[in-house]
């Protein structure tokens, strides 16, 4: 596999409490929540109703905003991007497919393309333990998704890099 560059990481929790962790990771699917939320509404992009039904069912007033536009950056993004998140013990990482948000008996979700990936594209294993904590303390992270700032880590560690200063 080719070294890979993106301009924009996340971070996504897959499911309340990892619920959808091992089914996501083995059938190369990106699941998410919003029960109470229309695909229709998603697809056709109607963001107020959207954002009325989080509110409804979300009482905080903050969590609703995060879920809200958590919601919409997962709609909105591309092939381009890097999404991660943490299971055994291990960082996994995927890209999505390009295409729209789906559902099936179980949740919503968004395809990936290629799976999810627990190695640097060098084969080295993500193991949570040798990684760098910029990115390790990203695992305790509580809402839905966050944007993943050491986006230069995170970077190298994928491609399997060292950093400037080792390779000096």
């Amino acid at each position: 596999m080719e070294n890979i560059d993106f301009d924009h990481a996340y971070y996504i929790k897959l499911g309340e409490k990892g619920k959808w962790e091992q089914s996501s990771i083995k059938e190369g699917k990106m699941r998410i929540g919003w029960t109470n939320v229309s695909l229709d509404d998603i697809h056709r992009e109607r963001w107020d109703r959207i954002e009325d039904a989080i509110r409804d069912k979300v009482s905080n007033p903050g969590s609703a905003t995060h879920d809200f536009n958590s919601l919409k950056t997962i709609h909105g993004s591309s092939h381009d991007d890097v999404w991660i998140t943490f299971t055994d013990s291990k960082l996994w990482w995927c890209r999505l497919q390009n295409g729209p948000i789906l559902e099936d008996e179980i949740s919503k979700y968004r395809l990936l393309d290629g799976g999810w990936h627990d190695r640097s594209i060098q084969g080295k294993s993500l193991l949570v333990n040798t990684l760098p904590g910029a990115v390790a303390q990203l695992q305790a992270y509580q809402a839905t998704s966050c944007t993943v700032r050491p986006l230069d880590t995170l970077r190298r560690l994928i491609n399997g890099e060292h950093t400037p200063e080792y390779a000096a």
